[in-house]
């Protein structure tokens, strides 16, 4: 392959709006590893490597989580197309959700329309996701990839794992409350805040400036995460996280 090809992992980021952290969890997880790494450690990411990136986003889109994807795309029997027809479906619905919204909006601010929430509901979206869901994991069940990931997460091994993530976010915003009485500016809050938005990329989800933000804003507006936060330290604390975070995310707006 042609060097002049290849991308470096900042362009793709740039590219793609994938976070250069992502990239390389994604590779250490050995979901999208790019095809050429240099002596000196520089990662190199070709068109196809690309287009896999892609496939990954919309399995995300429709439902499925990193291990499961990476169980149906490493399948012998794998079929993009196929795969790409199902996904058209959910989104269409999705789009006419949106515009049933839109259209919703538009009347309410003519006073043309009366109260609807028929609407908000996602029934029709959800049943297709789990069927679809359903459907791809009982296809690629008795593949190799599928019974490793059912062993290592089925039973005592799953609740050991969700344990451990626990102890984890206790010991993390354990760390934040010894601070409470710094300013959220901190050196050392800002650097823990930036340890669990690590902690969330690499156990959950992308965690984005954007969601990073709204997750502060839950934990002061939802009693459910503000009381387990809470819990670790007093009263305080959802409301000093949520501090922490808001300056953490404005001094880190482009990252």
């Amino acid at each position: 392959m042609n060097k002049d090809e290849l991308m470096t992992v900042n362009v793709v980021a740039k590219m793609t709006g994938i976070t250069i952290r992502t990239l390389h969890y994604y590779d250490q997880i050995e979901l999208l590893s790019p095809t050429c790494v240099s002596s000196a450690n520089y990662r190199f990411y070709s068109h196809e490597d690309i287009d896999r990136l892609q496939q990954i986003l919309f399995f995300k889109e429709v439902g499925f989580n990193l291990k499961e994807i990476k169980i149906i795309m490493s399948a012998p029997l794998y079929s993009k197309e196929e795969t790409l027809k199902r996904h058209v479906e959910i989104l269409v619905l999705k789009r006419d959700r949106i515009d049933e919204l839109i259209e919703l909006i538009d009347k309410v601010l003519k006073g043309e329309s009366k109260t609807n929430f028929s609407v908000f509901n996602e029934d029709n979206i959800i049943e297709l996701q789990e069927r679809y869901h359903q459907e791809v994991l009982e296809r690629w069940e008795n593949t190799t990839a599928y019974q490793q990931y059912k062993n290592k997460y089925a039973g005592m091994e799953r609740k050991n794992e969700w344990l451990r993530l626990e102890s984890t976010a206790q010991e993390i915003f354990g760390k934040i409350f010894h601070h409470i009485d710094e300013t959220p500016d901190s050196k050392n809050v800002q650097a823990i805040i930036h340890e669990w938005r690590n902690f969330i990329s690499a156990n959950y989800y992308d965690c984005s400036i954007e969601m990073l933000r709204y997750l502060g804003f839950l934990y002061v507006s939802d009693k459910r995460f503000s009381s387990t936060i809470n819990s670790y330290g007093d009263e305080r604390l959802s409301e000093f996280v949520n501090q922490v975070i808001t300056i953490y995310c404005d001094n880190n707006i482009s990252k």
